[in-house]
């Protein structure tokens, strides 16, 4: 195999670049769910923007094709596999390549993204390739001290993304060599530049005090509350490249954390909201109210040629095992298991309300020159929802005009000090809703 210009082993960037095009081509929906072609498309059209020397970031295809080349060095630590090493799906390539790819273009070693939000179905390697994540960000990323933490609800749920790094490093000779790692029980050290790597939960006394590079959450539909993710998202003060990674199947709290991110997520994708700093992706079937016009029919979650939306792995030659695990688990749903089957096979919220209205088409039909004026005289209903911590107040004011038109004038506030706070995740928050 001929090296690429980059000096890696694969063009991985070109690789990510025809599964996005491929995904957006899927107009039917066969094997893309319509969140994930949403996904591809914000890649394409981020790519044409970049031409633009007013556009903030660039695409580095060696930063692309780097932490790829990286992770597929790495063995395999569980299971029987034809290839002794990682060997990365394109879906996993595009996740990766979009996410480290993107650079700002006055900064090269800065990252675009500094949040990312992933949500699949159980078994489709999620907790291997962000162990793989998490040893790059530790080894590769030019960092002085990197924390690198795995954090989650439990110890255990934590070791399932620190456990399987740890055996990489423990099976990987060269790896030890190149940055001076040693695997311990509890942490990776790597002497190369001082950094480590721990698992951190929810229950733990010493959540405070980190200043960490990398975070990855594990399972974040578990968190039932928002303590360790407030704590995690208020440490990335001092680092100038942070990273939150989110990684989960859906759930049935929709009054959670988790819930919080994927709303936010969806609206990203569908064009309502901007963040250039959060990459979302979602793998799940699509839902006829989610469409316009609507589709004429959900996607049943018994039929097996829809699973692959959920379960990208699917595509894998290696998918065997994988099929027919989803097989078995769907003749157990029909027997009384329907909401795990649902949740973590298919990554369907259950509990979930269907939304009513679509929220890139309630955008454009804003009207900017509305004012206070045009309430007078109505019968006006004034809603006020106050923030608690690091989110936004919000006033709302509707009313109902004689022609049965509907009136809504919303404000929504930050406290002007948010945007000086050290924490870069505060800013971040407080930029988003300004």
């Amino acid at each position: 195999m001929q090296p690429t210009e980059t000096g890696h082993a694969r063009d991985y960037a070109a690789i990510a670049l025809e599964y996005a095009r491929a995904a957006v081509a899927d107009k039917g929906q066969k094997d893309h769910c319509r969140l994930v072609r949403l996904a591809a498309k914000r890649q394409l059209d981020d790519l044409k923007k970049s031409r633009r020397k007013d556009y903030p970031f660039r695409f580095s295809a060696w930063y692309a094709n780097d932490v790829c080349d990286f992770i597929e060095k790495l063995p395999h630590v569980e299971g029987v596999w034809s290839c002794p090493t990682i060997v990365l799906e394109p879906f996993q390539v595009f996740v990766l390549t979009t996410v480290f790819g993107w650079r700002r273009k006055d900064d090269i070693d800065v990252r675009r993204f500094s949040v990312v939000y992933e949500e699949l179905a159980r078994k489709n390697a999620k907790s291997t390739k962000t162990a793989g994540v998490s040893l790059y960000c530790l080894c590769c990323e030019g960092e002085e001290g990197p924390q690198v933490l795995t954090a989650a609800t439990t110890y255990d749920q934590a070791k399932k993304v620190f456990h399987p790094a740890k055996r990489m490093v423990e099976k990987t000779p060269d790896l030890q060599d190149a940055f001076a790692l040693a695997a311990w029980a509890k942490s990776i050290t790597c002497g190369g530049n001082g950094g480590y790597m721990q698992p951190i939960h929810a229950k733990s006394k010493t959540q405070d005090g980190h200043n960490p590079h990398c975070v990855t959450m594990d399972e974040l539909h578990a968190h039932e509350d928002r303590g360790l993710y407030d704590v995690m998202r208020s440490a990335f003060g001092a680092r100038r490249n942070p990273m939150l990674w989110q990684i989960t199947t859906a759930g049935f709290n929709v009054h959670g954390v988790c819930y919080d991110q994927r709303s936010l997520a969806v609206k990203i994708l569908e064009g309502a909201v901007e963040a250039d700093h959060f990459f979302a992706i979602i793998y799940t079937l699509d839902r006829k109210e989610d469409y316009d016009p609507p589709r004429k029919r959900d996607d049943d979650p018994y039929d097996p040629a829809v699973w692959i939306k959920a379960n990208p792995l699917l595509a894998s030659p290696d998918s065997a095992p994988l099929r027919s695990e989803i097989a078995k688990a769907a003749i157990e749903a029909k027997n009384g298991h329907e909401g795990d089957f649902k949740t973590k096979r298919m990554n369907i919220w259950l509990g979930a309300a269907s939304a009513w209205l679509n929220a890139k088409r309630w955008g454009e039909r804003g009207d900017r020159t509305l004012r206070l004026r045009d309430f007078r005289g109505l019968d006006c209903t004034l809603g006020v929802d106050l923030s608690d911590k690091d989110d936004i107040t919000s006033i709302c004011l509707s009313a109902m005009t004689a022609d049965n038109c509907l009136l809504v004038k919303t404000w929504h506030f930050v406290p002007e000090e948010a945007l000086k706070r050290d924490s870069q995740a505060d800013r971040e928050n407080a930029t988003l809703y300004k």
